[in-house]
C-alpha cells in the first residue's frame, strides 16, 4: 500500500528482525512477518520469525521468481508457518509476479504460487489458507476455498485441514481448537452434497453450530450467543 516500498527487497535488516523476534518471544508472543521478497523470507527464517505471510519468493529484479530450496528446507525443519493468501496463490505467476528468467529446478515450471510451494507441502511445512479480505468481503472465503479446490485439484479434506487445524497449530492454539476432539472448542458446519464430495460443498451450508449452539439453519440465523475468550497464545 506504500508507493515508496520495494516489495522485492527486505524492508528490515536481519538484526532488526532478530531483535523483534527475541523480544516478542521474551513476552511469550508470536511474530508474523509480511514477506514478499526472497531476501525478506531468508531473513525471517534466520531471525526465528514464527509465521511468514504470503511467502512470494520474489527476486530483486522485476519479473523474477527466486525460489531458495535451502531456505524452504529450513522453513519446514524449524516449523515456521506460512500464511498463504488463496487468491494470490492461485493467480498465474506470469500475470502478477512475472517469469523473466529460466526455471532450472524441475522439468516443469510452476504456474502458480500454490504449485511453487509443492516441495514445502511435501516436506510437511505448516501452510494454512487465508484471505486478504476484510469487512463484508470476509464472507467470500468459502468461495476462495472452492476455487482453490477446483483450479488446483485439491481434495476437500486437505482444504478443510489447511483452513482449520493448521491455522490453529500455526497460531499456537492447536491444543484448544482447530480439530474435533473431546475437550476442545469447535464450531461445526454441516454441508449439503449430492453425488460427489468436493470443495464446491463449502458453498452449500445446511447448518452452523458455534460450539454447542445452533447458529444457522437452512440459511436462517439463530439468536446470537456469548462466547468465552480464547486463552493467551504462547510460542
Amino acid at each position: 500500500m506504500d508507493p515508496e516500498t520495494n516489495r522485492r527487497r527486505a524492508q528490515y535488516s536481519l538484526d532488526e528482525l532478530q531483535m523483534a523476534a527475541d523480544d516478542a518471544h521474551r513476552l511469550n508472543k508470536k511474530v508474523v512477518a509480511h514477506a514478499n521478497a526472497t531476501e525478506a523470507i531468508r531473513f525471517c527464517v534466520q531471525a526465528g520469525i514464527d509465521i511468514i505471510a504470503h511467502c512470494n519468493w520474489l527476486g530483486p529484479a522485476p519479473g523474477t521468481i527466486e525460489y531458495d530450496a535451502e531456505v524452504a528446507s529450513m522453513i519446514a525443519k524449524q516449523g515456521v508457518s506460512i500464511d498463504l493468501n488463496i487468491e494470490a496463490a492461485i493467480t498465474p505467476l506470469a500475470e502478477h509476479d512475472g517469469w523473466r528468467e529460466e526455471w532450472v529446478r524441475d522439468p516443469i515450471r510452476p504456474h502458480t504460487r500454490w504449485s511453487l510451494l509443492s516441495d514445502l507441502r511435501q516436506d510437511g511445512a505448516v501452510i494454512y489458507l487465508t484471505s486478504d479480505c476484510f469487512g463484508p468481503d470476509v464472507a467470500t472465503f468459502p468461495r476462495l476455498l472452492a476455487r482453490l479446490g477446483k483450479s488446483q485439484d485439491v481434495a476437500l479434506e486437505e482444504i478443510v485441514w489447511r483452513s482449520t487445524g493448521l491455522p490453529a497449530k500455526g497460531l499456537g492454539l492447536g491444543d484448544v481448537l482447530g480439530t474435533i476432539q473431546p475437550g476442545r472448542r469447535a464450531d461445526l458446519v454441516a454441508l449439503n452434497y449430492e453425488e460427489t464430495v468436493d470443495a464446491e460443498c463449502l458453498l452449500r451450508v445446511n447448518r452452523v453450530f458455534l460450539e454447542e449452539q445452533l447458529a444457522v439453519q437452512d440459511g436462517r440465523l439463530a439468536p446470537p450467543i456469548k462466547r468465552a475468550p480464547l486463552p493467551t497464545v504462547r510460542p
